[in-house]
């Protein structure tokens, strides 16, 4: 019950203050007015009005103002109010603005391209996408010359072009990433996407050029591909070679001497002793007659002379280019 009552005072109370604030705010506003009409009463008594009595205020104050003064409070400005300019007339174009918009710049209309490539034995996918990630346009192109020629072009039609993403460099995109060196683009090597967004997106060409825009946009799992000219182009080919020779001696090396294994006995305690490079120019250096094909030890020789000859090549090649 008390909390009650206390709640009906607090209530009253507020409305009581509310009302007080509203007869403050008309007691100012009447004090105010009565300001004005007795400035307004001197002021045209000081210039020598005919009549003692005042007009409606509106007709005072504008003749007030073409009379070139200020009003009674000395605020009247002569220059227009910043605050509320003069208004123009409908249509009007502001000064300056009509060059802007009749002649617009350059820049305004160039947009910074990001391409990717998802790159393939026979063609090239590109996707072209804006600063903001938004896809531009995607194409296939042949991976030959021409179409390294006409997939540039295709990405500089939407704009300036920053960095182009190829997924490959050291394979199928090797090609199309010097290509672009050579004109002046900046190449970024992009990992192919991770097993989770693969499967989120799906698996297809269109959707992988589009992951490796986004991933040279972002920066994201890139590297600058290898330079494939001049020496160390040359040395790398060289070197491939070199390591295909060795595992093929090796591997040739092997099938020897399990064929010594199970030779017969003279061919077998012939060369079972031997060194790898005593027994290689042993075995091609046979000479066994086709004829005799049936003679055990005959085909034998023949089986060993045959890989020998492979592993003697081999270990030439590998000399070659040590």
């Amino acid at each position: 019950m008390l909390y009650a009552t206390l709640c009906l005072l607090a209530r009253r109370i507020r409305q009581l203050s509310e009302e007080i604030q509203d007869l403050e705010g008309r007691l100012t506003v009447r004090m105010y007015v009565s300001v004005l009409r007795r400035g307004l009463t001197q002021r045209l008594t000081d210039s020598g009005s005919s009549t003692g009595s005042v007009g409606s205020v509106r007709g005072t104050l504008v003749r007030i103002r073409q009379a070139g003064g200020r009003d009674f409070i000395r605020a009247w400005p002569e220059a227009p109010s910043l605050s509320c300019p003069p208004s123009r007339p409908t249509g009007a174009i502001p000064p300056g603005r009509m060059d802007r918009t009749a002649h617009p710049t350059t820049a305004q209309h160039e947009v910074e391209v990001t391409g990717g490539v998802d790159t393939h034995k026979g063609t090239h996918t590109a996707a072209a996408i804006d600063s903001a990630g938004r896809v531009l346009g995607s194409a296939q192109f042949p991976a030959f010359a021409l179409g390294y020629r006409k997939l540039l072009a295709w990405l500089k039609s939407f704009g300036v072009l920053l960095v182009v993403g190829v997924e490959g460099t050291g394979a199928y995109g090797a090609g199309l990433a010097r290509y672009l060196r050579e004109c002046d683009v900046a190449v970024v090597g992009v990992d192919r996407p991770d097993r989770k967004t693969r499967r989120w997106q799906g698996k297809s060409d269109l959707v992988d050029a589009e992951a490796a825009a986004r991933a040279a946009l972002a920066e994201r799992r890139t590297g600058t591909p290898k330079f494939r000219d001049g020496r160390v182009e040359a040395l790398r080919a060289l070197r491939g070679a070199r390591r295909s020779a060795v595992q093929q001696r090796s591997d040739v090396t092997r099938q020897i001497k399990n064929l010594i294994v199970t030779a017969p006995e003279g061919v077998r305690t012939m060369l079972r002793h031997l060194k790898d490079k005593d027994l290689l120019t042993i075995c091609a250096g046979f000479r066994p007659s086709l004829d005799q094909a049936d003679d055990p030890v005959t085909a034998t020789k023949i089986a060993l002379r045959s890989p020998a000859t492979t592993a003697t090549w081999a270990r030439r090649s590998t000399n070659w280019t040590s």
